[in-house]
């Protein structure tokens, strides 16, 4: 009877002791179903089934597919209460290092989203020689003292700068001078703060309630204000980086935003407009050349023009030098909406109709030349060079040849955003709709044509949470939509595509032992994502010898394949299922006998789940049951081997979410539950609950039963450090008390664009088991 060779036999020991680690060592077979991919999971500790948001959760946890990011998604973000979004715009940035932005108006002001949380303020950082004063300055672009002081104060508020010593100003002077306007409060508050360190005293604080009050109340008052001078609060000298408010100058119901191509931020108000660059802002009214400071809409032309409707005309801004046009060449005078076309051209919607300047020549439309309603509520010139017209029931779309016109009964469109070629959100009274052009087909005949266009509709009871739609805006493949109720984010999701590489057992040189993982994940359009992996370990080449161990002539090649697909299927947000199928053919000595001999076949199946923001916001629970199939045979159905059946389960914590940085921590707990008997079939893995993890030795105690199942458990703990979306750096610890082994891991994660590398590293120390130690992982994740 020939047999594999002792070293070939070595090797694969060794796998199964210093690989999988398990106390069921030689129990169960095909060890390709337990062997972790991904550097950015191993360099975790292989602590990864609460994380699985890359194509790492196809071995993981494939219940991640179910979710954003791998998974097509949406998400609601409600704002304060109070604060209701009225419009929208972002623009997905090209540049190293920079962060995409989304900037949404409101009926109170500006908020500002980076991909981690929500703002109203900018974020300065302190200059030796700076002060408040300066720094209002600097932002605001004015000399107005009343303004200045009023941006001093919220700049103070937003930090919390000498807030404590504030409160306690306004409550001596509220309790002794009821009578005391608002601003004559704020006036003395504000003067005795800013008195310089030398007058901080009694004769200080007197000299400012003197002036400003009778000096009875003056002579009662001096001593409680002076506490604050001994008062601990923070300070701007304390300060490394300063918080600015948007309030600062745009503090009212916001009407339209635009972005221009040198992202500089247009704001437009029911009482001017407002241009921001990030380090100071404009104002711009009827002063400056526009037609009325009621802005109505905005838009940004191909050469940087700046088009502003207003309720009295449209303005443009064009080399720093303001055009208004009025009633001469418009239909109505209360501007709707604009839409920059080709250089020269500009398309203005009314409640009237709409007109188009081209060059210095005016056109008007209405319904007796194209339109579907007179009333135009929005406008977009897309980049086929079509126009889009939405009105009351409907849509025209006007491409310099020919009127289409689609109807939608009692809707009005409110805006309109270009995803793609041929592919647009519209925003409406009654929710969101996508379009999507036909594709073109050519017949047998040799005729082209073109089928209709596909329409989709999203509203309140089946994504968005609100119902009226008035804005829209396109981030890359993402869309923004704001509603009363909230900002509702469509969250595209990338294919992804994963290459894993492993040298395995450094401590045993041998070259031509390696582990390779492919895997490549797909979204559907809403019903979650699928994926496809190839999960193969290379043993090399082996020689066959007879029982008394001679060499015959033959020598194999030994190897194990485990080939998946995955699906994750989402059940509400936050909260999805997933499914492995896996058919595993193991060639562990495919020349051993006659047919077949050596080589194992069989399958298996993973059920999993994947829970998020779990009883708090941003902590994960992940479950994955895997390998559940019928056991394996390389000779005789009566020598077959279980499959390495195993539960995961972790829990990941973000404990830093910012969009700078983020830190999140995970643990994981594994088990596999095995009951092989070698003198018949193992038991199926639903029986290997009872036999090998609850049905207890002869004379066994409970406590016993329990400390021998909780030494079988390996359990691992990761962190995961992000810096601005580029680096990551990764800690972990592997603790498997059964199988002698104690590893610490470290990696190393690089991100830009659409391209990720990973690398980790093993650590064991020496009096533990060292067959892993050095062993170095690699991986490249492409997301398309």
């Amino acid at each position: 009877m020939k047999c594999v060779s002792k070293v070939a036999s070595t090797i694969i020991i060794s796998l199964l002791l210093h690989s999988t680690a398990r106390a069921d060592v030689g129990q169960s077979a095909v060890i390709t179903l337990l062997f972790p991919p991904g550097a950015r999971a191993t360099g975790l500790a292989e602590a990864f089934v609460a994380v699985s948001d890359d194509a790492n959760a196809t071995f993981f946890n494939p219940a991640g597919l179910g979710q954003s990011p791998l998974a097509n998604a949406w998400h609601a973000f409600p704002l304060e209460d109070g604060i209701r979004p009225t419009t929208v715009t972002s623009k997905k940035n090209q540049s190293f290092g920079a962060r995409n932005r989304i900037w949404v108006g409101t009926n109170k002001g500006i908020y500002k989203y980076s991909g981690g949380s929500w703002t109203t303020y900018e974020t300065y950082l302190i200059e030796v020689g700076d002060d408040l004063e300066e720094i209002a300055e600097r932002f605001l672009n004015t000399e107005d003292q009343e303004e200045l002081a009023r941006a001093v104060r919220l700049i103070k508020r937003e930090n919390g700068i000498d807030q404590k010593k504030a409160q306690h100003l306004r409550s001596i002077l509220t309790d002794a001078a009821p009578d005391l306007t608002d601003d004559k409060t704020q006036e003395i508050i504000d003067a005795i703060l800013a008195l310089e360190e030398r007058e901080q005293n009694l004769a200080g604080a007197y000299g400012v309630l003197a002036t400003r009050l009778d000096t009875t109340l003056a002579d009662s008052l001096d001593g409680k204000a002076a506490e604050v001078f001994e008062m601990d609060d923070i300070r701007f000298a304390d300060l490394v980086e300063l918080r600015v408010p948007f309030s600062i100058a745009v503090r009212d119901s916001i009407t339209a935003l635009r972005l221009d191509l040198s992202d500089r931020l247009w704001v437009g108000t029911q009482n001017g407009l407002w241009r921001y660059d990030g380090a100071s802002w404009m104002y711009y009214t009827t002063l400056s050349g526009l037609p009325s400071d009621h802005i109505t809409s905005l838009a940004v032309g191909p050469h940087s023009e700046i088009a502003v409707g207003t309720d009295a005309g449209v303005a443009i801004l064009d080399d720093g030098i303001w055009t208004a046009y009025d009633d001469r060449h418009l239909p109505d005078l209360t501007i709707t909406s604009i839409a920059f076309a080709e250089p020269g051209v500009l398309y203005v919607g009314t409640r009237q109709g709409l007109a188009r300047k081209k060059e210095k020549q005016w056109t008007v439309f209405d319904t007796t030349n194209g339109l579907l309603s007179p009333h135009v509520s929005a406008l977009m010139y897309d980049s086929q060079r079509s126009l889009w017209i939405g009105g009351e029931n409907g849509i025209t779309i006007y491409d310099k040849t020919s009127w289409k016109r689609y109807k939608f009964p009692d809707s009005k469109i409110h805006s309109f955003a270009e995803l793609d070629e041929g592919k647009v959100w519209i925003g409406t009274n009654r929710g969101a709709i996508t379009y999507r052009e036909g594709r073109q087909k050519t017949g047998r005949d040799g005729k082209s044509a073109q089928p209709p266009p596909l329409w989709k509709f999203y509203h309140s009871k089946n994504a968005l949470e609100g119902t009226a739609v008035h804005d829209v805006s396109v981030q890359g493949k993402d869309a923004w939509l704001i509603t009363d109720k909230a900002v509702n984010q469509y969250d595209h999701a990338d294919m992804q595509f994963q290459v894993f590489y492993e040298r395995l057992l450094p401590a045993f040189q041998i070259p031509d032992l390696w582990h390779i993982y492919l895997a490549g994940v797909i979204p559907t359009n809403d019903w979650g994502t699928i994926g496809a992996t190839v999960n193969y370990i290379n043993f090399g080449e082996i020689e066959i010898t007879d029982e008394e161990g001679a060499v015959e002539p033959v020598t194999t090649h030994s190897w194990e394949g485990v080939f998946g697909l995955s699906y994750g299927l989402p059940i509400k947000e936050d909260l999805s299922l997933g499914l492995n199928l896996k058919y595993v053919h193991s060639a562990l000595a495919p020349e051993y006998g006659e047919g077949d001999e050596g080589i194992g076949r069989t399958f298996a199946v993973d059920a999993a789940l994947l829970k998020r923001n779990l009883l708090v916001e941003g902590l994960s629970l992940g479950l994955n049951v895997q390998n559940m199939g019928p056991p394996i045979y390389y000779v005789s159905r009566d020598d077959a081997d279980p499959l390495p059946f195993n539960i995961k389960f972790g829990l990941a914590y973000k404990v830093v979410s910012t969009p700078l940085v983020q830190l999140q921590v995970i643990t994981d707990l594994n088990r596999e539950i095995v009951k092989n008997s070698f003198t018949g079939r193992p038991d199926p893995f639903w029986e290997a609950f009872y036999t090998d993890l609850i049905k207890m030795k002869e004379d066994q105690t409970y406590w016993e039963k329990f400390n021998e199942e909780l030494r079988e458990v390996i359990a691992h703990v990761g962190v995961e450090f992000w810096y601005a979306n580029f680096l990551a750096l990764r800690l972990g610890y592997m603790h498997d008390d059964i199988g002698y082994r104690k590893e610490i891991s470290i990696g190393l994660g690089l991100s830009y664009g659409n391209l990720s590398f990973d690398g980790s590293y093993i650590h064991s120390p020496k009096e533990m088991s060292v067959a892993r130690h050095g062993q170095w992982r690699i991986s490249l994740l492409l997301k398309i």
